[in-house]
């Protein structure tokens, strides 16, 4: 999927990486949700400290916000 530059430009400003910023792009203009586990697979890293980074900037920006579904799970 082609994304225009310009889209990830205005994203990554924020201080997004380019991986963090197509990954938000793709969630903003499709599903509107997230789990770690997707970015995780989208990113091509096992778990640990880049989807937490992703979802405390993102929290901190007020870019998104939490949901707790069943089986402790975070949206």
């Amino acid at each position: 999927m082609s994304i225009r530059a310009e889209y990830l430009e205005a994203i990554e400003r924020y201080g997004y990486t380019p991986t963090e910023a197509r990954f938000l792009y793709l969630v903003a203009t499709h599903a509107g949700y997230f789990t770690q586990r997707q970015f995780f697979d989208f990113a091509g890293v096992n778990r640990g400290g880049m989807g937490t980074r992703l979802t405390m900037k993102a929290l901190a920006h007020g870019h998104i916000r939490t949901a707790r579904l069943a089986r402790h799970t975070l949206l």
